[in-house]
Order: C-alpha cells, then structure tokens, then sequence
C-alpha cells in the first residue's frame, strides 16, 4: 500500500475494488487539488519562469497547462483557496527566440493549443496567466526574467 502523502510518478492509493480502478483510485498529495488527470498546486513564492518551472520538477511535476477555460478557472479556484490574490501567475507555456512568432509549446507534452490570449502582440518569450480585472483568465508572454508565483501539475493518469 503507498502513502497517500507522498508524491510518487503516479499518484496511486488503495481504495475499494468496486471504484473502477481495480482496487486504486487517484490521488493528490496533501496541499494538492485534483483535478481532471492532474494534482495543482499554487506556489506563492516569486520566481523566475526558469526557476519556477525547476521548484515544479523537484516534486516531480511541471508548470501548469492551461489550454481552456475550465482549466484557468480550476487554477483560479487553486489560488483563492490558498488564500492569494495573485493577478499573474507563470505556467508552463513558452517559445525560444528561434521559434517564429506564434509558435508556441506547453512543457507538458500532453497538451496542444491556446485558448484565450489577452493580446495578439507576442514579443517574449515565457507565458503568464493573468486576472486582471478587465482580463480575467487569459494568457500572455511576459519577459522569462520576471519573478511571479506559479502554479505546479502533476499528471495522476
């Protein structure tokens, strides 16, 4: 039986056999918010999207994806249950200065696409999602030197 508390590859714990799983159901460790595939985590301590996307793989995970609206709500709910306000957060969506404008990529292979940017001007090379008032939920390319809190993922199936 693994701990519950843990953070392991994927988050497994023994649960009853009837649940669908055979005998396992996903898990989040404590601090953690399922949801859908994946356990989110908001960290509140600014960083460099460098340094942010290195605390996440530490526990095993990576910035977070957010590729609709469902997903920046459910990071949005993460937050104001963590008690933060943050009006930008860093996820894990970036380009290199090769890459042509528009061309963009999620470090979670998982995930394709983009949703709702807030402006059409991308000249930078790191990726934000911000809630201000007037641009609630919507992604934005900030300098990747900037230092914001984030918001981790880690895939349970």
């Amino acid at each position: 039986m693994c701990s519950c508390n843990s953070i392991l590859p994927y988050l497994l714990c023994l649960s009853s056999p009837d649940n669908g799983f055979g005998g396992w159901r996903p898990s989040c460790p404590d601090g953690w918010t399922m949801f859908s595939t994946r356990c989110l985590l908001y960290v509140p301590n600014n960083k460099t999207w460098a340094q942010a996307e290195q605390h996440c793989k530490s526990m095993t995970g990576n910035l977070a994806s957010v590729i609709n609206t469902e997903y920046s709500d459910q990071i949005k709910k993460v937050m104001q249950s963590a008690g933060q306000q943050s009006k930008q957060i860093w996820v894990g969506g970036y380009n290199t200065p090769e890459d042509q404008e528009g061309s963009w990529s999620w470090i979670d292979p998982w995930f394709h696409g983009f949703y709702h940017w807030c402006t059409e001007e991308h000249k930078n090379h790191c990726l934000q999602l911000t809630f201000e008032e007037n641009a609630s939920g919507c992604l934005d390319d900030m300098q990747c030197d900037a230092e914001l809190p984030s918001v981790c993922s880690i895939v349970i199936m």
